[in-house]
């Protein structure tokens, strides 16, 4: 009879307790998924900013680049006809822009890529933009001789954009503008993902204004404030604020959030399984996210290896393009100016009773084409050595650094060991060429330095390349900072170059103290060219 009651009491214990620990796992539960949700909401938001950061920095390069083209080429060229072949690849292999536009020196689009998209700006005047800051953003462009950017602004194409100029200069004289224009939404479309624009609101606000949403507010999705991720975008000529916050599919009402886990917590045998069900599927969310976290990862790689082919690519057109030039400048140019010579140098002798002050006088223009030959045929080994197909790196290496010691002050000492036995493919031995050569031009040009060693060692598992001069040295890290704002690339050219051949390049120096320039390339992935 003493223990009915504590056999009445022993369901409604049993129910306190299971209830209880019902009641804790739910809210634990509710935790764990808000903060998986806050981690995920922070992982995505950082994606994000990565893409539009990587994306944007990759179309202004490839704008400086295409200027650079631009007004780089012998003799000049500045036909539509090139520029719409330029803006044509450019549009092609680099996805985002919105046009590609040519800008004559009074301020009118003159010509437009793709024609289609960029009809309403053709013939537009940008001086006349109804936005001030536009109009000064491309006055700055006038008086820069680098790039400026507008804020965003209504597009002459329609939408919300934005526009880079980037002053295009030939021998000193204004030859126009490359304009390159982003439309906002459509660089946004290309950085997010499906699962992005549907899992998250994503806005995006420049100087405190509202400049991009993928979908309008509503009641129920902007409950989430505590979720809310902010990230700063910062690309070349802009600075932007992108708010990051989860939808309700992902995160739902806190007040009906695994209620269910409650109801059916009032059982032990429901308990139990509903226990089992939540460490299955926190097991799932954390494979989940590991998952993405490695395809991001591989997905990052594989873009880093593309990018890395490109510029291979892009160096090897480079040399072909190279050793094009110096052909027609060696095989035509100068076997021209030769027998122009020639004819100089035999014009009167059929003629022996010709004037002194004639003979004198056509003896100093053969003399001039006599140096002008020297020079075209220096210019063209400049551009592309023939030793290196002849006979090979070592020898030609060997050939630029007699070159140096004939034709300057440097005294260059060139060793080489273990390289005679290596098979190297083209890419490796034009890379290492250029490497030295750089090398030796910057020294030659800035270091006051009367002796450089020169040391290309094949040293298992890497090729060794050192450069080592007693100049006047330098403060490597001030070098590096300012490199890039004075258009100073040689050093950036070299370890571009090691870097696309997965090597290392290590810069040791002091001033008054010389300067010594390390660079190690595995060995292993070079020799199967």
């Amino acid at each position: 009879m003493f223990l009915a009651p504590s056999r009445k009491l022993l369901p409604i214990a049993a129910f306190l307790f299971f209830g209880s620990v019902a009641v804790v796992l739910w809210q634990s539960q509710n935790r764990h998924e808000r903060e998986l949700v806050f981690r995920h909401t922070e992982i995505s938001a950082e994606q994000i900013r990565i893409r539009v950061e990587g994306l944007m920095k990759a179309r202004m390069a490839s704008l400086e680049f295409f200027a650079d083209r631009w007004v780089e080429r012998v003799p000049p060229d500045f036909s539509q006809q090139r520029f719409t072949a330029f803006a044509q690849s450019f549009y092609t292999f680099y996805p985002g822009f919105t046009g590609i536009n040519w800008i004559n020196p009074k301020g009118v689009i003159q010509w437009v890529y793709p024609e289609k998209e960029n009809v309403r700006a053709k013939g537009k005047n940008v001086n006349n933009h109804d936005d001030s800051l536009y109009r000064q953003a491309f006055n700055k462009a006038k008086q820069s001789s680098g790039y400026s950017v507008t804020p965003s602004v209504e597009l002459f194409q329609g939408n919300l954009g934005f526009d880079t100029f980037w002053l295009l200069t030939y021998d000193g004289k204004l030859q126009g503008y490359l304009n390159g224009v982003f439309e906002i939404k459509r660089i946004m479309d290309t950085c997010l993902a499906k699962d992005t624009l549907h899992n998250f609101r994503v806005k995006i606000f420049e100087a405190g204004q509202l400049i991009y949403i993928n979908e309008k507010e509503d009641d129920v999705g902007s409950q989430i404030h505590t979720l809310i991720v902010h990230r700063e975008i910062h690309f070349p000529g802009k600075s932007w604020k992108l708010e990051l916050e989860p939808k309700v599919s992902i995160y739902p009402s806190v007040i009906i959030s695994n209620l269910w886990v409650l109801i059916f917590g009032l059982g032990i045998s429901a308990i139990l399984s509903l226990v089992l069900y939540f460490l299955l599927e926190r097991i799932a969310m954390v494979r989940k996210a590991r998952d993405h976290a490695f395809h991001e990862i591989s997905e990052r790689k594989r873009a880093e290896e593309h990018i890395r082919n490109l510029s291979r690519q892009l160096m090897k057109a480079q040399e072909i393009e190279r050793h094009r030039l110096a052909s027609d400048l060696h095989d035509h140019l100068a076997q021209d100016l030769s027998a122009l010579k020639i004819g100089l140098d035999t014009f009167f002798n059929d003629q022996p009773d010709a004037p002194v002050d004639k003979k004198d006088r056509l003896s100093k223009l053969s003399t001039i084409v006599q140096q002008t030959i020297v020079d075209v045929r220096e210019l063209a080994y400049g551009l592309y050595s023939s030793a290196l197909d002849q006979l090979g790196l070592i020898q030609a290496v060997s050939e630029l650094c007699e070159e140096f010691n004939v034709e300057s002050e440097l005294h260059v000492d060139f060793f080489s060991a273990g390289m005679d036995e290596l098979k190297l493919g083209f890419d490796t031995e034009i890379s290492l060429f250029r490497i030295i050569q750089e090398g030796l031009n910057n020294i030659k040009k800035h270091a006051d330095a009367t002796h450089v060693t020169v040391r290309l060692v094949a040293s298992y598992p890497d090729i060794i390349l050192r450069i080592e001069d007693n100049g006047k040295g330098f403060d490597v890290r001030k070098l590096l900072e300012s490199a890039l704002s004075a258009k100073r690339m040689g050093i950036h050219s070299m370890e571009e170059r090691a870097a696309l051949l997965n090597g290392k390049m290590q810069i040791d120096s002091r001033p008054a103290q010389g300067t010594k320039i390390v660079i190690k390339i595995p060995l292993q992935e070079q020799t199967d060219g």
